[in-house]
């Protein structure tokens, strides 16, 4: 894990007014709660986590992953797994960044029903850093965020699929899919 950390892209550093409000106000690692000091534009994940907590995520690996659903398999480089070949479905590919448990759920969750969209920068940021370093994002034209429905949009006062397409494109290279929400 710890060589595919070091061979992700890091951002751009910040302007001089962001790096001297940080130096005021540094930012805190969002998982372990520590100071992550001025020079947090170095880390890829900044201004979010600090390394430990970064490397300590729950990152999928996809060779051993099924294509279709995106679940765990013995083998790698699986087309389809057991469940995939019984049923028939409609969905062609899915990815999956992370296994979905411990903080990774708990942001997920807190992000779809508690409001809390500040953590949609954080989340878009971790799907384009677990997505880097493969090439099958390449072959797509557009990401289409699940459409959202109107009475739950009403409620929740925002589509938490759009939030996370917009952060995840931000963070993917210059030539990255559009966003189609409709």
């Amino acid at each position: 894990m710890k060589e595919f950390v070091q061979f992700l892209r890091h951002p751009s550093p910040p302007p001089g007014w962001l790096r001297w409000t940080r130096q005021l106000l540094p930012p805190l690692c969002w998982k372990c709660g520590i100071v992550l000091g001025g020079k947090t534009y170095l880390d890829p994940a900044s201004p979010f986590l600090c390394s430990n907590c970064l490397l300590e995520l729950p990152w999928t690996d996809p060779l051993f992953h099924c294509r279709q659903c995106g679940s765990h398999t013995a083998e790698p480089d699986r087309v389809a797994c057991q469940e995939c070949m019984e049923d028939d479905w409609d969905l062609a590919e899915s990815r999956s960044g992370f296994a979905y448990n411990d903080i990774i759920r708990h942001w997920i969750l807190q992000l779809k029903f508690f409001g809390q969209e500040h953590l949609s920068p954080l989340l878009g940021r971790l799907l384009a850093l677990s997505f880097q370093n493969s090439t099958w994002l390449e072959k797509y034209d557009s990401i289409v965020p699940i459409p959202l429905h109107s009475s739950r949009l009403r409620k929740r006062g925002f589509n938490q699929s759009l939030l996370l397409a917009y952060h995840l494109r931000k963070n993917l290279r210059k030539n990255s899919p559009e966003i189609h929400p409709d």
